[in-house]
């Protein structure tokens, strides 16, 4: 017979702890405005003719 192994019921790593005091995203209320403003220059000057 061959050798007998114990499957692991899971990984072998220790918990991660919580995250460090990170602001939520939802509290940027503004940050649709500001993606928008960030991807209009982008684009602008992505397909800027020269």
């Amino acid at each position: 017979m061959g050798k007998v192994t114990k499957q692991r019921s899971g990984p072998d790593r220790p918990k991660l702890r919580e995250r460090r005091s990170k602001p939520a995203a939802s509290d940027n209320t503004r940050l649709p405005e500001q993606i928008r403003k960030i991807l209009r220059k982008h684009y602008a000057s992505k397909y800027r003719v020269r």
